[in-house]
């Protein structure tokens, strides 16, 4: 089975305040609202701005005559949100284990009023055969963008409801193409194919980026949000450096001490933020074009560092600090005013990890920091039998523990809103998880029953992974119905 990870940018919600959080929310919108009689099994009451759950079924099966209904494993997943949080795009999957193992994903983009809608295929294969894996939705969800085929090197697709799915092609004897990044409406794609780095537009076609003089090989990495700015590396056998392409001044190598691959891109193109690696070590970056290269420190000696997520407007960063033992493993921050902190650990679970680690297990990446950076979150798990407790870390609080329900023995964060609210599963260590919000003093409340409080029943839906939009009160993620089935799920809380 084909599982593809994509990147995602938590949306930004102000629906009003479902948990305490410490910055107010960055934008506007009402939520999801609109018709109660959506696609999908789940319960639903009211009208806009009533709580409401939602399961999303899977796209109609193919199957051959015969199969055994055990045989089929079909199942939704939930990949990413519009900003405004009422449109979500995700994956439904077909595995048939019967006779020759039979394997189909499809997209779909799904709102209130529509369900899942179906994108289609570049190709108009069979149902049956298809291998769609969507990966980014533009902010107003108008746009999705992503693969259609297995393996890196699948072509790439736009979709649009006017123009439905498109293979937007790759340069001239090129092998394939990779997706690397979509400017914030969509209408920009940046990617590498064959040995060049390339920007496609629905006017332009895809354009190659070019190569230095030495350095024959180029591939993009980050387009900026307004798609005029493209980052990359340009890379020969025995050196490489990261570049800046604009259409005005094409290609133009960053001054700096080392290769700096961009962890984060702001808006307008003109900042970076991430980690640059030299001989003495990892050091946090921060480039601009006015003021070009800027340190903002190193991790502390012993550790070795991963990137985990970058915020160039803020100049704010989140790495994993791995040191010599499994248990000297801490979440840093690093911004210019404060150099590189190690975030510590909770008593008796000193191993502790940013959100996005080895210790979670998403079909999406989801960054472990609040918009504005000032919150950060992970789960942190003991040393003895391996018991995670979930953290959320201010500068104000520090480190706290978001605290299993009452009767339970764990707790798992599993997603941070823009604006700081943390949710994630409380489970007792045998069978019983329930999804849970935490305040910002780690005190949990169970989704489950503020929704039952409002009259939503989850006819038996159990779920085990929670994405916090703005405000804390629109929420998806994935679980099981009450025959087993793996299906996605969004909700809007009272």
């Amino acid at each position: 089975m084909w599982r593809r990870f994509a990147s995602i940018a938590l949306p930004v919600l102000s629906t009003g305040a479902c948990g305490e959080s410490e910055r107010p929310s960055h934008g506007g919108g009402s939520g999801t609202g609109g018709s109660t009689s959506g696609a999908g099994g789940g319960a639903a009451t009211g009208a806009v701005g009533t709580a409401w759950f939602e399961v999303i079924e899977p796209l109609p099966a193919v199957v051959e005559p015969g199969t055994e209904p055990s045989a089929i494993q079909n199942e939704t997943d939930l990949l990413a949100a519009s900003e405004d949080g009422s449109v979500l795009m995700g994956s439904s999957w077909l595995l048939v284990m019967q006779g020759n193992v039979q394997q189909s994903s499809a997209g779909f983009r799904w709102t209130r009023e529509t369900g899942a809608v179906d994108l289609g295929d570049p190709g108009a294969v069979e149902a049956d055969a298809r291998l769609i894996f969507p990966e980014r939705l533009s902010h107003d969800g108008a746009v999705v963008v992503g693969q259609s085929g297995p393996g890196s090197l699948a072509p790439v697709f736009h979709w649009t409801e006017a123009s439905g799915m498109v293979d937007i092609g790759g340069l001239g004897g090129s092998s394939g193409t990779t997706l690397d990044d979509v400017s914030a409406d969509g209408s920009v794609v940046v990617g590498t194919s064959g040995d060049l780095g390339f920007r496609w537009t629905a006017e332009t076609g895809v354009a190659a980026l070019g190569a230095f003089p030495g350095m024959e090989r180029s591939s993009s990495l980050l387009v900026s949000g307004d798609g005029q700015v493209v980052f990359g590396t340009a890379s020969s056998t025995t050196e490489s450096a990261t570049f800046r392409f604009t259409a005005e001044r094409g290609m133009e190598l960053l001054d700096a001490p080392c290769r700096i691959p961009p962890g984060g891109v702001s808006h307008d193109g003109s900042t970076l933020v991430g980690l640059c690696t030299t001989e003495e070590g990892a050091r946090a970056y921060q480039w601009s074009e006015a003021a070009g290269f800027r340190s903002l420190g190193a991790p502390p000696a012993t550790y070795g560092v991963d990137l985990r997520f970058a915020n160039a407007e803020r100049g704010v960063l989140v790495a994993q600090g791995k040191g010599t033992g499994r248990e000297d493993s801490q979440a840093l921050r690093a911004t210019a005013a404060t150099g590189f902190v190690a975030l510590g650990a909770l008593p008796g679970n000193p191993t502790c990890s940013a959100l996005g680690g080895s210790f979670d297990s998403f079909l999406t990446l989801r960054p472990p920091m609040s918009a504005d950076g000032s919150v950060v979150v992970g789960n942190c798990l003991k040393s003895d039998a391996g018991t995670m407790l979930g953290f959320r870390w201010s500068g104000a609080t520090g480190m706290v523990a978001m605290k299993p329900l009452a009767g339970h023995a764990r707790s798992r964060v599993t997603s941070v809103s823009p604006d700081g609210i943390v949710g994630g599963t409380s489970t007792d260590g045998q069978s019983e998880t329930e999804a849970v919000l935490w305040d910002a003093s780690g005190e949990p409340r169970s989704i489950r029953a503020l929704l039952e409080a409002s009259g939503v029943a989850l006819d038996g839906f159990r779920i085990d992974d929670v994405v916090v939009l703005g405000g804390g009160r629109l929420l998806y993620g994935r679980g099981e119905d009450a025959a087993k089935h793996g299906r996605a799920w969004v909700a809007l809380l009272p």
